[in-house]
This record gives structure tokens, sequence and C-alpha cells, in this order.
């Protein structure tokens, strides 16, 4: 939200929508096109007043008025009914939220969706974390997980080890450094792995930011789920159960973070995995259910990531 005192304007922002209201008017504008009001926002005691069901309709949401005179907003999850993407997105990302702090592993967009988190998401994962300031720059990064990644990366590295003649490879092995850490961990990935590389870690890592962005307010629900679906349809074709995609997004995982004390880490993640797999919440399904891997991917309705790429372009 923003405030133009000259206009005495307020300007609220979600993923695409703007919405502008002006004190003392009934006439609202969503991305620029006149919307009425059943009353106008106004200025009390210093305090700036503005219609609440109206605000949280136009940005897709539910209102509820109960008896005990508590308003209850929430999203419309009326979309969820067609679509399954959004139990393929949980799975992909939960082994990072149940790491996170205050992260729920069995809720899509890793949060709930208050003024704190909101704000941690933003500054400290995507602004810091990223160097995510904007939608587009959430989306292009999502789009650079997809089509590059640090897989390329990966494959690129074990092109340079392939390389080296047998005589090249020992004497840097017997060197040691950096380049004996390079020819020891890309070997190994690369013989367990074959062409796919660490392909799930850049597609776990897809499902993750695209739940960021939802829950920090860049994407509604439908663009985030539509930007999950190619990481599902690459996923679902390399890989046949979570069992083998976990497996191969902790070896990306433990090759990009490489240090002293990644064994350590990649062993935690591996548990978290584990007891995540054999854990359900009453009322919840498993967050790791195989029958997805043999069941249709069924694409959200009225969005996809081909119209959210050509915001890039």
């Amino acid at each position: 939200m923003t405030w133009d005192g000259k206009a005495k304007t307020v300007i609220i922002q979600r993923a695409k929508a703007t919405i502008k209201l002006t004190i003392g008017s009934k006439t609202a504008y969503k991305n620029d096109k006149p919307i009425s009001l059943g009353v106008a926002p106004y200025i009390k005691n210093g305090n700036t007043y503005l219609p609440v069901r109206f605000i949280a309709e136009q940005f897709g949401q539910v209102v509820e008025w109960s008896p005990q005179k508590i308003i209850k907003i929430s999203e419309n999850q009326n979309i969820l009914k067609n679509t399954n993407l959004d139990e393929w997105a949980t799975a992909m990302s939960s082994i990072h939220a149940a790491t996170w702090p205050n992260g729920n592993e069995y809720h899509f967009g890793f949060t709930d969706r208050n003024a704190r988190n909101v704000k941690q998401i933003r500054d400290d994962t995507l602004a810091s974390g990223w160097s995510i300031d904007s939608r587009e720059d959430l989306l292009y990064q999502i789009y650079a997980l997809l089509v590059e990644g640090h897989n390329e990366m990966f494959l690129e590295d074990s092109d340079v080890v392939e390389s080296y003649s047998s005589q090249e490879r020992s004497k840097l092995l017997k060197e040691g450094g950096e380049d004996a850490k390079l020819i020891i961990r890309n070997e190994a990935i690369s013989k367990k792995w074959g062409d796919r590389g660490i392909r799930a870690f850049d597609l776990f890592r897809v499902s993750g930011l695209a739940q960021w962005g939802y829950t920090a307010g860049y994407l509604t629900l439908e663009e985030a789920l539509a930007l999950v679906e190619p990481a599902v349809y690459l996923l679902k074709e390399d890989f046949s159960s979570w069992d083998e995609a976990a497996q191969n997004y902790l070896d990306g995982y433990s090759y990009w973070a490489f240090r002293a004390d990644v064994r350590d880490e990649y062993n935690a993640r591996l548990k978290l995995y584990n007891i995540m797999k054999e854990r359900s919440v009453e009322g919840i399904p498993p967050v790791y259910d195989d029958t997805l891997w043999n069941t249709p991917i069924k694409p959200v309705q009225g969005v996809s990531y081909e119209e959210l790429m050509n915001e890039l372009y």
C-alpha cells in the first residue's frame, strides 16, 4: 500500500492488480477502470478507513462475517477443486519449507499470509536471498531456473571433467584443492544420475519461488500454480517417484552448498524427508503421495505459464 498525499489516494497492489481509492469518493479504480463503491473512504482522527470487503473481493478473496463480529478473509480455494498442481507444488517444496522459519510443509505458500511473514519473505528470502524485488524479477528467475538453472552449470562442469585426460585427472586429484573436489563431486553425481544431472534441484526451487511469490503478493494463487506446471511436467518426465526426485534434489543441494558441514545438513534434510514421508496430519493427505506420478497432471484454468512469460518481452 502507498499513499498519494496530493491526490488523497490510497494505492494498493497485488500481483498485476492495482486498486486506487480516493478519500471522499465513491468511485474506485482497478487497473484504471472505474468501479462504484457503496461507501467512500474517509479519514478520522488521523486514521484512514477503507472498505475492507471491496478490497478483499477485488483481490479474489472470500470475506465472511460471523455473529461474533469477526471478519474472516481467506483465499478463494475453489480453483483447487479442478487441479492437482497444488499437491505437486507442496511436495516439491516441503523439504525446504520444513527448514524455513515459521515454515509449514503442509501449507501451499510455505506459511500464513500475515504482515510479518510477508515482510520476511519479501525482504529476506526474495530480496536478500535471490535479488528479487519485483514481479518481473520473480518471473525472470523462474524462467532462468527452468531453461538453464544450476543443472546447466553442473552439466558444463561435467563436460570439463570429462575433457581431462587420465594424466590431468590424476595430477589434479594429487594436488587437491577446488579442482579435485569438483572432480570427485561431479563424477559421483554424474555416475548416479547421468544426463538428468541435478534437475530436481532446480525444479523444486521453481516450486518454492512460485509459492514465495504468491505469499509475498507478487502472484495470485492461479499464477503461482501456472508457474509450477512446467516444472511438474519436467519432474515427471525425468523421475518416477518422490524417493528418486528427493534424492536428486538433495544431491543437487550438496553439490552447490558444498562446504565442511554440508554432510550434516544433507543428512538433516534427508531425515526431514523420511519423517514427512511417513507422517500425515489428520484431515490432510500425506505430502509425498506416489499416486501422483501415475495421475494425469491437471492444469489450472484461466492462466498459463506462457502468458505470464509474455510479460518479460
